[in-house]
């Protein structure tokens, strides 16, 4: 079963795995996927895509206000690639740009892109 991880997690069998939300998953067995998607960690691919890349999780909205090491934690958890674009356009336009959220949000396009 194909699943997109929505939630950090650590691997159960190799502590030092880490799963971060964007990351495929296709390697668990049937019961180990559905114990993640009843957990809330993970969902299956397929639902994923039918939400039209909308970010199902308000909680991952990102707000530039913030100190730099906030935006670029909720920037990894983001899934919207609109929403990012928006926040990289917004961020390259602020009086001061921060050259490592500017970093964050380009590279987590890329990443989200690519799938």
């Amino acid at each position: 079963m194909k699943l997109i991880v929505i939630k950090k997690f650590r691997d159960k069998n190799n502590r030092n795995k880490v799963y971060s939300p964007g990351d495929k998953v296709v390697h668990f067995e049937e019961e180990r996927a559905e114990d993640v998607i009843k957990r809330g960690l993970a969902k299956k691919a397929e639902e994923s895509q039918k939400d039209g890349g909308k970010n199902p999780h308000p909680e991952s909205i990102i707000n530039l206000g913030t100190h730099w090491r906030t935006v670029v934690s909720d920037v990894k958890n983001a899934s919207d690639v609109g929403k990012l674009k928006e926040a990289l356009a917004a961020e390259k336009t602020s009086a001061e740009p921060r050259d490592s959220v500017l970093k964050a949000i380009e590279e987590r396009i890329t990443e989200l892109e690519s799938f």
